[in-house]
């Protein structure tokens, strides 16, 4: 690795995503220990076979990246055997590192049961992708599932199937219903009849793909017919994939399982922020856009809050741009584990960050993001030289109905007042008249 490790920031929390790692290279453990801590995820390393299970048993990982050779003695082809026999390690993602780039090595490493395989050496960039891709890896199964279909009995069977399978699903019986359910619902996976009454399912995936927050849906058609026609007419209405009845309840979760693991993974590198963890700026305006339809719908409020760090500029200056990345990390991590799991949150560019509280007036969301810049300025930060310095963020809010009749008024209306609080002395939040 050509760069040194980045320091401590802050101690990972104790909801933090958790690698382990499993290599005999001692300071392969400490520089992926290292990024997580600028990442914020945490780190067991072990060096060998027996130490990687004991470290599982006493503290299952979110993912596994092992060394396909751990020495003269033991092979890291081992582990994925050994490591399935503890409870709950099941359907954890394992990925291999090795200095061996053989087509021959690739196979052992996937037959042993590897989603990932990295050749050494790794560049520091290089090896943040396998990590984010791996930990992405492990979070695919708690991908949202619509059934829409007119067999309520085979809705009911699939359904049980993905639920003990891990898969919160929900179901749509009425094809006039469907663009209200799926704004409700908002899905990584639709598995759609080819029949929902009152209309076909080819028309039903067209209308899907008009609409831009549900172009790039996940549409696996459900049919009886496997004619050459009737497969040619289901590319041809952008649907991904068709599922021949009859169809397993088995059969169908190992499908699920493995599509929402890829899609989840593209949408974690396209879609997401690297340094930070969280949205970027275009997939959080579909997101939000469709929330902000659906409450104007219920009559229900919706606040934006724009969020930037103050004098990052400085920050970086003084500090040194690793530095700053981190700084940029705690921050992101913060919104990830401290606000709703139904709010949104997205790096909106440079320093500046935004986020959408469903259900919240301005004030509330203010004081949603007052506890924020407290917590955020307590934990303070530390730089290469082991300093400690304070860090602090301006923030303004804007909501719905009283701020705007659009997301992006929204959006508009919380920058200005993002403004007015570094013009009032910054470390402040604005929604309203004055800071909150």
């Amino acid at each position: 690795m050509s760069d040194a490790p980045p320091s401590e920031l802050i101690t990972t929390s104790a909801d933090a995503k958790r690698l382990l790692v499993v290599d005999d290279d001692l300071s392969v453990v400490q520089y992926v220990r290292a990024l997580g801590r600028h990442q914020m995820f945490a780190v067991d390393g072990a060096a060998n076979l027996a130490a990687a299970v004991d470290c599982a048993r006493r503290q299952k990982p979110d993912a596994v990246l092992i060394d396909m050779h751990l020495g003269p003695e033991e092979s890291g082809l081992d582990l994925p055997e050994m490591l399935r026999r503890v409870p709950g390690m099941d359907k954890v993602p394992m990925g291999f590192l090795s200095g061996n780039s053989s087509f021959a090595s690739r196979i052992a490493a996937v037959r042993a049961g590897a989603v990932l395989y990295s050749v050494k050496p790794l560049e520091p960039d290089q090896l943040s992708l396998v990590v984010q891709h791996l930990l992405a890896s492990g979070t695919a199964e708690t991908a949202q599932i619509l059934i829409a279909t007119h067999n309520k009995a085979e809705a009911d069977i699939f359904g049980q199937a993905l639920s003990a399978a891990g898969f919160p699903v929900s179901y749509c019986h009425d094809g006039n219903q469907l663009p209200e359910v799926l704004s409700a619902v908002r899905p990584d996976y639709l598995l759609l009849d080819d029949q929902l009454p009152p209309y076909c399912g080819l028309d039903t995936v067209r209308l899907i793909r008009s609409m831009i927050r549900w172009s790039d849906l996940y549409v696996a058609l459900l049919t009886d017919s496997q004619t050459e026609q009737s497969r040619r007419a289901v590319c041809d209405s952008g649907a991904d994939e068709w599922l021949y009845r009859p169809i397993t309840s088995g059969e169908l979760c190992d499908r699920v399982s493995a599509t929402v693991r890829r899609v989840r993974q593209l949408r974690e590198r396209f879609d997401r922020d690297q340094v930070t963890g969280l949205s970027l700026r275009r997939p959080f305006l579909e997101m939000a856009g469709a929330q902000f339809e659906e409450a104007r719908r219920r009559g229900q409020s919706l606040a934006i809050g724009m969020l930037d760090l103050d004098h990052f500029k400085r920050v970086n200056d003084t500090h040194g741009h690793h530095t700053g990345d981190r700084v940029l990390a705690s921050l992101g991590r913060l919104l990830q584990t401290r606000l709703r799991p139904q709010d949104l949150r997205a790096r909106w560019g440079g320093e500046e960050f935004c986020v959408a509280f469903e259900g919240e007036s301005a004030r509330s969301a203010g004081a949603y993001i007052e506890r924020l810049l407290a917590e955020f300025m307590g934990q303070g930060c530390v730089n290469e030289p082991g300093e400690r310095f304070e860090v602090s963020f301006s923030a303004g809010v804007a909501a719905l109905p009283n701020d705007g009749n659009s997301i992006e008024t929204l959006i508009q209306r919380a920058d200005a007042r993002l403004y007015e609080a570094k013009r009032g002395g910054r470390a402040r939040v604005v929604c309203g008249q004055g800071a909150a």
